[in-house]
């Protein structure tokens, strides 16, 4: 029996600073949805918009926020997002990713844990008048 989750849209988000990448302190990533607890998400739909003046990279994953230090750890591919352009990926182009093969969980061990939460940041010049603006749609079940 195929189990069905909820679908939920998060919050417009706005990367407005470049980010030190996979494996970089996670000090300008954005935090694009929190899992409700005891729930894991799939990402089921990604949606930018490139306010920049030039070319940038997004990354999806996860980081603990709250802790000194943490770092960002990427898990799905660099998204190229084409400068003044919107874009949308959707199920079946997105890869399952996450900090289990099940995707994204609730982990509050040190020093991956993501305290559930899904993190974007940007790699590019970005600014506050010209960030780049995120929103993701998941699954949770």
């Amino acid at each position: 029996m195929d189990v069905t989750g909820v679908r939920i849209s998060g919050p417009l988000v706005r990367c407005v600073a470049a980010a030190a990448g996979d494996g970089g302190v996670v000090a300008n990533s954005q935090v694009a949805h929190t899992l409700s607890t005891g729930k894991r998400a799939a990402i089921k739909k990604i949606m930018w918009r490139n306010r920049a003046l030039v070319n940038v990279d997004l990354l999806v994953g996860y980081g603990d926020l709250t802790a000194a230090g943490s770092l960002f750890r990427q898990v799905l591919p660099r998204i190229l997002c084409v400068a003044g352009v919107d874009g949308e990926l959707s199920e079946p182009e997105i890869p399952i990713g996450g900090n289990s093969p099940e995707g994204f969980v609730a982990d509050t061990t040190v020093p991956t844990g993501t305290l559930g939460n899904i993190l974007v940041e940007t790699d590019g010049a970005v600014g506050a008048g010209t960030p780049l603006e995120v929103r993701i749609e998941v699954e949770e079940i």
